[in-house]
Parts: C-alpha cells; structure tokens; sequence
C-alpha cells in the first residue's frame, strides 16, 4: 500500500546528479515539492527543464552558512519537512596508510559529518510534519572492503546515526529509514577511482607498497573502473527511495541487490578471520565467486528478522 503525501515538502542533498537526482524527479513525480541540494545551481538546470515541482537551493552540506540558510528556510515551512533524502556523499580508494589526511576529512566531512548538520537543521522542521528521514547507506556500511576505508568507515557512521536518530524519534512520530541501493550507475565512482589511481601512481614504484598493497590496489581500482558501467540505473535507487518514504507503514531498512543481502548475512555467521580470508581471496582474484545456490527470495526471508 502506498499514498502519495500530497503537497509535502522533500529535501533531497547531492542532488546535482546520480541517484539524488533521479530522486529529486522520483519525488517530484510523485506529487512532492522538492528541494534539490545541489553546489552550483547551474547543476540543476536539467532537474528543472525535467518537471515541475523542483527548486533548486544551494547547499554544499560542509558550508556553515549554507546549513543555517537551509534552518532559516525550512523554519519558515508552516507544514514543515515531510521527507529529507541525506544522499550527498563522496568515495575515495585506496590504503588507509596512503590517502591523504585531507581527503580523509572530505569523505567523512561529506558523507557523516555534514549528513549529521544537515538533519540537525531538518529535525525540527520534520517533526512538524511528522515526516521521514531517509539515510542513503552503501552494503560498504555493513561489510567493510579493503581499499574503501574512509568511505565504509562513513558509512558504518551513517547506520549508527541511522539506528540512532530511528530510536530518539520514534515518539515525535517521525520515521527514520535506512535505503541501501547497492552497485547504481553514478558518477561518485569518477573522483574516486581517479583520484585513487593518482594516489596509488606515486606509489606503486616502492617495493615496500607493492608488497603492502600491489595486488589489493590493482583489484580495488578495477572494480571501481567497471562500477562506473555496471549496475542498476540511479532511477533504481529512486524509485526504492520513493516507496520508502511513500508506503504507509515503511521498514526501518530497505535493501537492493544481491551484494546487499550478503553484506548484511555474512558477517552474522562467517568468523571474522574466516571472512578476511575470504576478502582478501575475492579481491585479489584468486578464486572467482560461484553463483549464488541459494534462491533470492528465501534469502530476503533471512535477513527480514533483521530488517523489522
């Protein structure tokens, strides 16, 4: 059962493109009033060409003055903020030892530490309309992978701050919603993997590295190269975000994608040391993984206990 929340207002962050644009038009579609976050407003001139119902505002999640901007704004909602879509977020690659202490602070500026601003600004707003919040997390959040360390380490803030911000607001009748999408189309992947590939060329020429790194590096970029065309379109993600902030009663979590269920499962019931082996295994390519035996739907029946 779904319903359209009529003339609802939605705020939707890293809106310029991806899966927060697709989310933007989803919502707009969907009867909403959208406000899309974006950094420079000439990025969202597609999203207004689009359809109707899309304002664009500027919102760089990591700016002081735009986030109070953002308060002032929706202070003036009289209905408030139905849905805030936190989906602005960054990826960087490679070796905790090698990324540079100030891409360090932008991941985790962007993908929590700004995240966390923005629903601070938001809340009061949200409450007002008994809205929901949705967190945009990754299967990185549930199982961390070698070479992704700032963004899984974010990401495995965001499911605390999810878990959290869900149990403190529950009584203010507000609905805190994990959506994680997992391999989408997106340019989040281009910096990334560049800048990754840059990180690793002004090291790749010490052996000390190469023996450290060599082999988890080279698999880490290529698999980040191939996701930038393999995987599910950003309307994927859109349209799993717009029935989570539409369906009446709505799960706590909403998961997509085989990659999901088994960053979800596997470490329930795999040790810890077994499952480095495992990784390591996987992502230096010594073995290639089976299809899977198991069928899909028995294993969305497994993991549901743990979904609510």
């Amino acid at each position: 059962m779904t319903r359209k929340r009529a003339n609802g207002l939605a705020l939707v962050t890293g809106a310029s493109s991806g899966i927060g644009a697709a989310t933007a038009v989803e919502l707009a579609q969907r009867g909403f009033r959208v406000l899309a976050g974006v950094r420079n407003l000439a990025d969202a001139d597609p999203l207004v060409a689009t359809c109707d119902g899309i304002e664009p505002i500027l919102l760089d999640i990591t700016n002081a003055d735009h986030i109070q901007s953002l308060k002032l704004r929706l202070g003036l909602e009289p209905l408030g903020l139905s849905v805030l879509v936190n989906n602005a977020g960054v990826l960087s690659v490679g070796p905790v030892e090698l990324i540079a202490d100030q891409r360090w602070e932008e991941v985790v500026g962007v993908n929590i530490t700004g995240t966390i601003a923005v629903t601070r600004a938001a809340i009061p707003a949200i409450v007002r309309a008994k809205g929901r919040i949705v967190n945009v997390s990754s299967p990185t959040g549930r199982l961390a992978l070698p070479m992704f360390g700032p963004y899984s380490v974010s990401k495995f803030a965001l499911e605390a701050l999810n878990d959290t911000l869900r149990r403190e607001l529950r009584g203010a009748g507000v609905r805190v919603i994990c959506v994680t999408p997992g391999m989408i189309i997106t340019p989040i992947f281009d910096k990334g993997i560049s800048e990754g590939q840059d990180v690793w060329d002004a090291h790749v020429e010490i052996p000390e590295m190469q023996d450290r790194y060599g082999r988890l590096a080279s698999s880490a970029l290529k698999a980040g190269d191939e996701a930038r065309t393999v995987g599910k379109p950003p309307a994927a993600a859109a349209a799993l975000i717009a029935r989570a902030v539409t369906t009446r009663y709505p799960r706590s979590r909403y998961r997509m994608g085989f990659e999901n269920h088994m960053a979800n499962v596997l470490p329930r019931i795999i040790p810890d040391r077994l499952l480095d082996v495992l990784l390591e295994k996987v992502a230096t390519a010594d073995f290639e993984v089976p299809e899977p035996e198991i069928d899909l739907a028995d294993l969305s029946r497994l993991t549901a206990a743990t979904a609510e």
